[in-house]
Formats: C-alpha cells, structure tokens, sequence
C-alpha cells in the first residue's frame, strides 16, 4: 500500500520499486520539461542571429556586460537563464558554436545564470504552492542577481 512521505510523494516501502518510480520521474522531467527548454533557447538563438537581432543585443549590452569581460550577447544567456538554466545552456552552446563567446566567457556566464537561474518558473513552480507571502519575492529575487554580479565580477578576475 503506497504511503505519504514527508515530501507528499507516494511510496511503497519498497526500496528498488521506489528507486524505479523516482529514476521514471526524473527520465520525464528531463524529456519533457529540460529537453524542450534546451531546444527551445538553441532556436531562439539561431533565430535572433538570422535575423540580425543578436547583433543589436550584442550592441546594446556590450557596455553592461564589459563590465564582466563579457561580450554583450551574453546578456542575452543572463536573459534566458532568468527563465530557464536549461534553455541558458543551450543559448550558450549556440552562441559558442558561433563563434560568439569564448570558453573563457562561458567560464565567467555558467556561474551568473546558475544565481540567477529559473527564478521565473521558482516563482510558479515552488513559491506560489508553498504559499511563500509575496512580499519575499523581490529579497529571493535581488539576492540571486546580487549573487550573479558577484561571481561575474569574480569570473573575471579568476579567468
């Protein structure tokens, strides 16, 4: 008989057939949820490039993101990976194949959108279940991007 652990999950008792459920979660979450974020950010870069759009993010945001040592389309990596890690990623491998950032800038971006990562789907996805009283949100919020400055400025002191 499946019983209520701590975390609301069902569990059997059964240490191997809960170890199967838990390893086909997570085969769903990354097929459904990862995967098409990943997909989703690689198409949106090679979108904005075709079209021209990435290089006016890049002007734009060169001044702001030279601050870190980084191109200005890395804000554009800062942008996705506020709404989604995953998709960050695949922005970043993009822009990496293009030739517009460095293993060096990726080495300086991974750190700041993983400060800053998916903050927009915590909000609907753990925030809002848990009830968290919305007067926190901007504290959950500026610490994550006062951390993302940080380690970019780090970053680029490190590398």
């Amino acid at each position: 008989m499946a019983q209520k652990n701590n975390s609301g999950s069902n569990t059997t008792g059964n240490v191997l057939t809960d170890f199967i459920a838990g390893c086909r979660q997570g085969v769903n979450t990354n097929f459904f949820v990862q995967i098409p974020n990943f997909i989703f950010a690689f198409v949106l870069i090679q979108i904005l490039n075709v079209s021209g759009l990435m290089d006016l993010i890049n002007t734009a945001l060169t001044p702001v993101m030279g601050i870190f040592g980084l191109p200005g389309s890395a804000g554009a990596i800062l942008a996705t990976g506020w709404l989604s890690t995953s998709g960050a990623i695949g922005a970043m491998v993009s822009l990496y194949e293009t030739g517009m950032m460095t293993g060096r800038d990726m080495a300086i971006v991974l750190p700041m959108c993983f400060m800053i990562g998916g903050q927009l789907q915590m909000l609907g996805r753990i925030l809002a279940p848990a009830k968290v009283p919305s007067k926190y949100y901007p504290a959950l919020f500026i610490s994550g991007f006062l951390g993302a400055i940080f380690v970019g400025f780090l970053g680029n002191i490190i590398f």
